[in-house]
C-alpha cells in the first residue's frame, strides 16, 4: 500500500489530500477505459429492440456494461450513450458561457488556464465538439468550481467522477480541498499517474 505521507514528506499544505487519499486508496484499482460511465439527469424511457415495444428506466447512473445488456450489442448501446450526450450539449454550452461571463476569462485565457487550446475551447462552446472528460476537469479548475459545480459540468458531457479511476479519485480530492491545477498536477506526479498539460 502506498505511504502517501512519505510521498508529500514535510509539505504540510497537501496534508488535506494525503487524509483524502488515505480515506480512498487508490492502490489495486482498475479501470478499464472501455466501459464509459455517463450521467443522466432525468429519467427517460427507452426502448429495446430485443423486448419489442418493452420500456426500460435508464438508472441515473449506467455504463456500457449495462446498456449491452440493454440493448443486446455494443454499437446500439454506443449509440444510444452518444444520443444522450447529445442532448446535453446545448446545457454544457449554456453553462460554459455563464462562468466565462462570471469569471471574464477570454476563451483564450480560459484555454491556458485549463491546459487546452483556444480552437478547442471555441468547438466546445459552439457544439462541434464533446470535451473529454480530462478537458472537462481541466475547465472546472480553471472557473475554480466547486465539487458540486464540477459534477454538473461533467453531467452536462455526459461524465461521472468514477470511484475506481485512480486520476478521478485525485481531482475530486483536489477539488474538494480546493487545490489549484498546478498542485493537482504536482500530486499526480507524484502518484505516478497522468497529468494536466503544461500551461
Amino acid at each position: 500500500m502506498t505511504d502517501y505521507n512519505n510521498l508529500f514528506e514535510n509539505e504540510e499544505k497537501y496534508s488535506k489530500i494525503i487524509k483524502y487519499l488515505n480515506e480512498n486508496p487508490i492502490d489495486n484499482l482498475e479501470f478499464n477505459p472501455k466501459k464509459g460511465y455517463i450521467l443522466i439527469d432525468y429519467n427517460p424511457k427507452v426502448k429495446s429492440k430485443n423486448d419489442g415495444d418493452t420500456l426500460h428506466s435508464l438508472p441515473k447512473f449506467f455504463d456500457i456494461r449495462f446498456m449491452d445488456k440493454l440493448a443486446g450489442d455494443k454499437k446500439e448501446a454506443i449509440e444510444i450513450m452518444e444520443y444522450f450526450k447529445k442532448t446535453n450539449k446545448g446545457a454544457l454550452k449554456e453553462n460554459l458561457m455563464n462562468y466565462l461571463k462570471k469569471t471574464d476569462l477570454s476563451m483564450e485565457k480560459l484555454g491556458k488556464e485549463a491546459c487546452v487550446s483556444k480552437q478547442t475551447i471555441s468547438k466546445i462552446i459552439n457544439g462541434q465538439l464533446t470535451p473529454r472528460k480530462k478537458t472537462i476537469f481541466g475547465l472546472a479548475f480553471a472557473f475554480k468550481l466547486n465539487l458540486k459545480e464540477t459534477e454538473e459540468l461533467l453531467s452536462y458531457g455526459g461524465y461521472t467522477f468514477n470511484p475506481t479511476d485512480p486520476f478521478d479519485v485525485v481531482v475530486e480530492g483536489a477539488i474538494t480541498y480546493g487545490y489549484d491545477l498546478e498542485e493537482t498536477n504536482y500530486i499526480l506526479e507524484k502518484l505516478n499517474l497522468d497529468t494536466f498539460g503544461i500551461k
